[in-house]
């Protein structure tokens, strides 16, 4: 991969905030609670592929392999079963806020308007997953 033409050759930069799901208590948490937020800068080539740098910052950023387990189905998109969501929004921008992030083409088009400022914002929420939604109710 060449050098990148933003930031001194690092890449587009990115603030990515992941939002947790607090999976660990086993009450009810209240109503007006706030989920657990940590926030990363981190620099994006322009030209990378959909899943290498999600993997990458939720791998070694997050230090959240659980969330990496997942891969795109076979129209690009991220399987229905994947443990997270992706929103994007470009600085400066009123109309790219809280844009959708599922495929392949969603990213070029991120990429594409990311280029443009040299910075983005990414939000990585992660999916409450309950054991109950996948369990069997017998058969009357």
């Amino acid at each position: 991969m060449t050098e990148s033409i933003h930031n001194d050759g690092q890449g587009i930069q990115f603030t990515v905030t992941l939002t947790e799901r607090c999976l660990s208590s086993k009450k009810r948490p209240r109503t007006n609670a706030k989920l657990p937020l940590s926030t990363k800068v981190v620099y994006i080539h322009e030209d990378a592929k959909f899943l290498d740098p999600v993997v990458i910052i939720l791998a070694v950023e997050f230090d959240r392999r659980d969330l990496c387990k997942r891969d795109l189905d076979t129209r690009g998109h991220l399987e229905a079963q994947t443990l997270f969501t992706m929103e994007y929004s470009i600085p400066r921008n009123t109309t790219l806020k809280n844009i959708g992030l599922s495929s392949q083409s969603d990213w070029k088009t991120f990429m594409k308007e990311a280029s443009v400022k040299g910075q983005a914002k990414l939000l990585i929420k992660e999916k409450e997953v309950s054991i109950t939604k996948f369990s069997c109710n017998a058969i009357d």
